[in-house]
């Protein structure tokens, strides 16, 4: 069955070859970005270059994460696929310019070629794009299908967004991982690699436990799991991300157990809980975060990077890290041995009392940060409190 997805053309789409069509590129591999208003691409990585699709704007058709079929207002038809992670084939109305060496525009009757210019093959530009088109649909159709939303669009374009965030093994990483973005953020983040297969279990169990065993390839050897990590190994020195992989991990193993798969990666769980514990105790068993000297960023690990609550910049006990913290050890308690889960029990029930005899403030009757350096309870009420 053929697919339906949104064609409405907005300012940000990411378009890029996913890992699960093929080898990606983390250095070399093109990413572009939908341009608004109008129907105009922009070139991100690995440089600039314009596309500019006349007229604008299409009325019909379909727009995917790496594929596009656009019927325009003139009658005219703009169809364009990735072949692979450095080549783009375009056949219809564009107008191509590229002044960055990094970016090869190839031109041939009514096609386009963009490619990766350390990469490019300017013969492929005769590739078959029915083909190209087919190969790129082919995980979102058969997917769409099984689930029965072949006929909603915006879950259509939602399955095209997963899959062009995924990236194939590379360097330190050996399994499938996902990225926010493929552009501008672009490496292997914590919780968003949770959060991604918290949803991919759903359509594609393998995809989502590659994703989560990717996040532990780049765990370091105190336990910390870093706030990102690139294929390379460059990491932050310092921060991390909410605790949010045993969510994950028990997410996966209600979808479908897999014991190997759940006790490889409890110890390194385990190992990243301790390292939280440790090196986030404010003092009174209660974990703080990280505060930046960056006014616009005081606290990136915390996931509310701005957030008011952290405009004092003092350290605090965070109701929102410990409560993650609680929730780590409580589903560690239930995918453990009993012998282990004792331990993880006892931990939670100390965050929970914890949290109830500190963060509790009844004047307010809210749960608030305890700001340390002010020996009061943070004046910012958030949504952390639920």
């Amino acid at each position: 069955m053929t697919t339906e997805s949104s064609t409405r053309w907005g300012h940000g789409q990411l378009l890029a070859f996913s890992g699960l069509d093929g080898p990606t590129s983390y250095e070399s591999g093109l990413c572009l970005r939908t341009l608004g208003p109008g129907t105009a691409l922009e070139v991100k990585l690995p440089g600039l270059a314009r596309l500019a699709i006349h007229p604008e704007p299409p009325v019909s058709g379909q727009m995917g994460g790496d594929v596009l079929d656009l019927q325009l207002a003139d009658g005219s038809r703009v169809r364009a696929a990735f072949l692979d992670a450095f080549h783009f084939l375009i056949e219809g109305p564009v107008e191509a310019a590229s002044t960055d060496p990094a970016v090869a525009v190839v031109r041939q009757d009514a096609r386009t070629l963009v490619a990766s210019a350390s990469e490019a093959r300017p013969e492929r530009i005769d590739a078959d794009l029915d083909d190209a088109i087919r190969a790129r649909r082919a995980w979102v159709e058969r997917k769409a299908d099984r689930l029965g939303i072949s006929r909603r669009p915006t879950a259509v374009k939602a399955l095209s967004q997963l899959k062009t965030q995924v990236y194939s093994p590379e360097g330190v990483f050996r399994h499938r991982w996902s990225t926010p973005d493929r552009w501008p953020h672009r490496g292997c983040w914590l919780w968003d690699s949770a959060f991604h297969a918290i949803g991919a279990r759903h359509v594609d169990l393998p995809l989502a436990r590659d994703l989560l065993s990717a996040v532990f390839d780049g765990q370091r050897p105190d336990g910390r799991v870093p706030i990102r990590m690139d294929p390379d190994g460059t990491c932050h020195p310092e921060y991390t991300q909410p605790p949010t992989l045993a969510l994950a991990v028990w997410a996966c193993e209600q979808t479908g157990a897999d014991p190997e798969w759940r006790d490889a990666l409890l110890p390194r769980i385990e190992a990243y809980l301790d390292w939280d514990l440790t090196r986030r105790d404010g003092g009174n068993g209660l974990p703080v975060w990280k505060i930046e000297g960056n006014p616009n960023c005081r606290s990136g690990e915390s996931g509310l990077d701005n957030s008011s609550r952290f405009d004092a910049a003092h350290p605090m006990e965070a109701v929102d890290f410990a409560s993650f913290l609680a929730l780590e050890y409580d589903l560690l308690a239930r995918l453990s041995d009993p012998g282990r889960a004792a331990g993880h029990a006892e931990r939670r029930d100390r965050l929970n009392r914890l949290i109830r005899e500190r963060l509790w403030d009844e004047s307010s009757g809210l749960f608030r940060d305890f700001d340390l350096e002010a020996g009061a309870f943070c004046p910012v009420a958030s949504v952390t409190a639920f």
